[in-house]
């Protein structure tokens, strides 16, 4: 089996001085190429509309396990915001230029745990139109809940429309520039110190000494020229 020299820490630093400039290189390289592919890709906008549900009651005071109640009903009308029904709604009252296959993919709502409340989110490369598809789907669930009040005990009404985004949740050129330099920068370091773990030639005499244990007896120096 092949021995292979051991690596301590007065080697790695040896290792380090000797290949820091191609480290840096490759860190740099790896920076500004993903910078400029994200620079590059299509933006994502995402909106939000948060909605409101309430659990239909007589008059009088609330109780908790009306609250409670709501809660549930919030965590049901989170499956139901995005079944064909709404989403057909929502095309053709907003006139979004999607189908319902397309438009499922992207909106999506979450019920925040512990909260009456419903957030509906949409993406797409435009502001605009994210927060126009947010808010359209929203209303055409209300509509949608209203028609059927008879058959669900909540109400659904809207607490924040969505605004058009001003940033894009994606691409994040800068967040993506320090990931490819700390990726590239790994992962020259790890090919640096493989290939220095793996390489048993000797170079020097000291490489010699340390390998066999034995003393240096001479050196062959290399002389210039000599002119006649």
């Amino acid at each position: 089996m092949r021995d292979y020299p051991a690596m301590d820490l007065a080697a790695l630093v040896q290792i380090g001085r000797r290949w820091w400039g191609l480290v840096f290189s490759a860190a740099i390289l790896g920076g500004v190429a993903a910078f400029l592919v994200s620079t590059r890709i299509t933006p994502t906008y995402e909106a939000r509309t948060t909605l409101l549900v309430v659990q239909r009651q007589n008059e009088g005071v609330v109780q908790l396990n009306d609250l409670q109640t709501a809660e549930r009903l919030a965590n049901t009308f989170s499956r139901l915001v995005t079944l064909r029904p709404v989403l057909d709604r929502s095309i053709q009252e907003g006139s979004l230029p999607f189908d319902a296959t397309e438009l499922e993919k992207r909106v999506g709502v979450t019920n925040p745990r512990g909260t009456q409340l419903l957030e509906v989110t949409a993406r797409a490369s435009n502001a605009d139109l994210a927060a126009r598809m947010s808010n359209t789907v929203a209303r055409a669930f209300i509509s949608s809940n209203e028609a059927a009040l008879t058959s669900r005990p909540g109400q659904v009404s809207v607490v924040e429309e969505a605004l058009p985004p001003r940033d894009p949740v994606s691409p994040r050129p800068l967040v993506n520039a320090a990931l490819g330099v700390l990726l590239l920068a790994v992962a020259a370091v790890a090919v640096i110190v493989a290939g220095e773990y793996l390489d048993d030639t000797v170079k020097s005499g000291e490489d010699a000494v340390e390998r066999t244990g034995l003393p240096i007896l001479a050196r062959i120096e290399q002389f210039g020229r000599l002119n006649n």
